[in-house]
C-alpha cells in the first residue's frame, strides 16, 4: 500500500507564502488520508518560534477528516534521522511504497529519501510553489506511484476544476487516487466497452482508473504526459467582464493554455501514428513508443451551449422537437435575447416572441461568473424597469409547475434523477396584476439563483388567505403538491407518467447526441395544465449530489471515452 511523507521546510518560505503554503500541505496530508493514503507531515524549521507558527498554520487548516496527519517538527542537522523515523513510522519493511514530495530550497531532501529507499521523490522548488502546485503534484506524484506495476494498465484521469469543487467531489468518492476494475461493464454495455478495452490492456481485463488534480498556474509539459484523459469543468476558468455584463465570459488564459497544451500534445501523437503507419509498425493502444495517448473527455467547443443560454435555448428547441417526433410531449420554453431593457419596447418584442407574463429573466452567461446568477421573475411590464439583471438577458417563459422539478444527470449512458422543491407558481399574480397593476404585489421578484432559489413568496401566502374559495391553496402555489383545480388534476393525470426512468433517458440520449456531452445534467418541469414535459435548463458536469451510485457511473463513462477514442484515434 502506498504511502506518503509531505516534506515542508519553512525556512525557505518567503513571508508572503508561509500561511498560505503551510495550509496548503496540511490540506493535501488530509486528502491524502482521506483516499486511505498514510500519511506524514514533516516539518523543517530554523528554531522554535518557526515551528510553533507553522504548527499553529498547519492546525488552522480546513481538513477534510476528522483527525489531522501525525506531524514531526525537525531542525536542519536533525532532518536525516527525521526522515529515517518517519519512513519507520510508515512502513519499514516496505520504504519503497513510500512517496516523498518535498517543498523546498533544495532537493536534497528528496535525494536523502531516494537513497533511503523511498519509491518516488517529487521536489518542488519553494521559491515558486503554490498552494494549487503543492496539491496538485503532490497527488500526482502519489497517484502515478500508485499505478506503477498495476495488472491491468491504469487508466490515469487528470481532472481540471476549482478547489472547493474537487473537496465536494472527493467527499462523495468520485475522485479517487485509484479505483478497481468493474468486473463487468454495467447496463447492457459489456460488447461494447469490454472489447474496445480489452484489446488495449495487457491482459485484456478493464483498466484501473486514477484521478489527480492538473494545476493551470504551473508546467503543463510536466503534469500532462501522466494522464490518459483529461476530465475538465473548464467553465469554472472564465475571465470575467470586470463592467459587471451579462454576456457569455470567455476562458481565462490558464484554460486557453490548456487547450493549446492539449492540441500540441494530440497532434504530436497523430504526426507519430502516422509515420508508425507508414513504416507498417504496430501501434499499442496503451503506449506509442513510451508516450501516453492523451485525450479530452469533452472538448471545450461542446461546451459553448451550456455557457450560453440564448444558444442554450435553440437547442432546447431542437431537442423538444425531437422528442415530440418520438411521440413524447416536450416543449422547451418560448425565449428572447434583451440587449436593452424597458417596459415601453420590451413588452412588444416579448409578445412578439411568444414570451408573456409571468416571465423569468436570466443573464446570457450561463456559469462561471457571478453575474450569471442574478435573476428576476417579472410578472408585470411596468417590473422590466429598473431591473438588476445584467444585460443581455434571456426573457424565458415562466412555466407554472406545483412547485417541482426534476433534476437529471448522465454520465455516459447512465442517467439518474432526483425530484427537488423549486420555484413556485406564478400565474395566479400575474393575473391579479394585469388586472390591477396598483395591486399589492410587486412587478418583479430578483434574487441570487446560487444563494437562495425562492421556493415560497410571501406574497403568495397574502394573495390565498384573501382569496374566497377560488380553488388554489397555499400548497398548489409552492412546494411538490398536487394542483387543485380542475385542468391542474387533469393535466397532470395525463403528465405524471412521463416523469419515469425510461423518459429521462430518451431525453438524455437526444441531449447526448445534440450536445456530444459525456458528463451533464438538465432540469425537467411538468406543465400541468397542458400535461406535458418543458426542458428548462442543461448544464455541464453537474454536482451528482444525493446520487449513490455517481463514482461507479463516472468511472464506467470514462472507460467508455477511453474505448471511443482508441477506435477513433486523434480524437477529443
Amino acid at each position: 500500500m502506498v504511502a506518503s511523507i509531505i516534506h515542508l521546510d519553512a525556512g525557505s518560505l518567503a513571508a508572503s507564502q508561509f500561511a498560505e503554503l503551510c495550509s496548503s500541505v496540511a490540506l493535501l496530508a488530509g486528502r491524502l488520508q482521506q483516499q486511505g493514503v498514510p500519511a506524514i507531515t514533516l516539518l523543517q524549521c530554523s528554531g522554535s518560534a518557526d515551528a510553533a507558527a507553522c504548527v499553529a498554520a498547519l492546525q488552522a487548516a480546513p481538513f477534510p477528516q476528522t483527525s489531522p496527519p501525525p506531524l514531526i517538527v525537525s531542525q536542519p542537522g536533525q532532518l536525516p534521522v527525521s526522515l529515517r523515523l518517519a519512513l519507520e513510522h510508515l512502513d519499514p519493511a516496505a520504504p519503497a511504497n513510500i512517496v516523498l514530495i518535498s517543498v523546498a530550497h533544495s532537493s536534497s531532501t528528496a535525494t536523502q529519501a531516494l537513497r533511503l529507499g523511498c519509491g518516488a521523490a517529487e521536489h518542488l522548488p519553494a521559491s515558486a510553489a503554490t498552494a494549487a502546485q503543492v496539491q496538485a503534484w503532490g497527488l500526482q506524484a502519489v497517484a502515478c506511484h500508485a499505478a506503477l506495476g498495476q495488472v491491468p494498465p491504469v487508466l490515469m484521469v487528470g481532472y481540471v476544476m476549482k478547489q472547493s469543487r474537487q473537496l465536494d467531489l472527493s467527499r462523495q468518492g468520485m475522485l479517487p487516487l485509484l479505483a478497481g476494475p468493474l468486473p463487468a461493464a454495467p447496463d447492457g454495455l459489456a460488447e461494447t466497452v469490454e472489447p474496445a478495452l480489452a484489446n488495449s490492456s495487457a491482459d485484456g481485463g478493464i483498466p484501473f482508473l486514477s484521478f489527480f488534480p492538473i494545476d493551470l498556474s504551473s508546467s503543463l509539459q510536466h503534469q500532462l504526459p501522466r494522464c490518459h484523459l483529461v476530465l475538465q469543468k473548464l467553465t469554472d476558468f472564465l475571465q470575467p467582464s470586470s463592467s459587471g455584463s451579462g454576456a457569455v465570459a470567455p476562458f481565462s488564459p490558464e484554460a486557453v493554455g490548456l487547450l493549446a497544451a492539449l492540441e500540441q500534445q494530440q497532434q504530436q501523437q497523430q504526426q507519430k501514428e502516422q509515420k508508425e503507419q507508414k513504416e507498417q509498425q504496430q501501434i499499442k493502444a496503451w503506449e506509442a513508443a513510451g508516450a501516453v495517448q492523451l485525450h479530452m473527455v469533452d472538448s471545450a467547443v461542446s461546451l459553448q451551449p451550456v455557457m450560453d443560454r440564448a444558444l442554450l435555448a435553440q437547442h432546447l428547441q431542437a431537442t423538444a422537437l425531437t422528442m415530440r417526433r418520438q411521440g413524447i410531449p416536450m416543449r422547451a420554453p418560448a425565449s428572447l435575447l434583451l440587449h436593452d431593457c424597458n417596459a415601453a419596447d420590451t413588452l412588444r418584442l416579448l409578445a412578439a416572441a411568444g414570451v408573456g407574463m409571468p416571465c423569468i429573466l436570466k443573464p446570457q452567461a450561463a456559469c462561471g461568473v457571478a453575474e450569471a446568477h442574478q435573476m428576476a421573475f417579472v410578472l408585470h411590464g411596468s417590473g422590466l424597469d429598473g431591473l438588476e439583471v445584467p444585460l443581455p438577458a434571456v426573457a424565458q417563459e415562466y412555466v407554472d409547475h406545483g412547485g417541482c422539478l426534476w433534476k437529471v444527470y448522465a454520465a455516459g449512458h447512465r442517467v439518474f434523477w432526483t425530484q427537488r422543491p423549486s420555484t413556485p407558481n406564478l400565474g395566479q399574480l400575474a393575473a391579479q396584476l394585469a388586472a390591477n397593476p396598483d395591486a399589492d404585489i410587486p412587478a418583479s421578484i430578483g434574487f441570487d439563483s446560487l444563494r437562495s432559489l425562492p421556493t415560497k413568496l410571501p406574497e403568495q401566502r397574502r394573495a390565498a388567505q384573501t382569496q374566497a374559495g377560488g380553488g388554489v391553496g397555499e400548497g398548489a402555489a409552492s412546494g411538490c403538491s398536487t394542483g387543485s383545480s380542475t385542468s391542474g388534476v387533469a393535466g397532470e393525470a395525463r403528465g405524471q407518467h412521463l416523469m419515469q426512468q425510461g423518459t429521462f433517458e430518451a431525453v438524455a440520449a437526444a441531449l447526448r447526441q445534440r450536445l456530444g456531452l459525456t458528463l451533464f445534467g438538465f432540469d425537467l418541469v411538468l406543465d400541468h395544465g397542458a400535461g406535458e414535459l418543458v426542458i428548462v435548463d442543461v448544464n455541464y458536469f453537474p454536482s451528482f449530489k444525493g446520487i449513490p451510485e455517481a463514482p461507479a457511473a463516472l468511472q464506467a463513462a470514462l472507460r467508455e471515452r477511453w474505448a471511443a477514442s482508441l477506435a477513433a484515434p486523434g480524437g477529443v
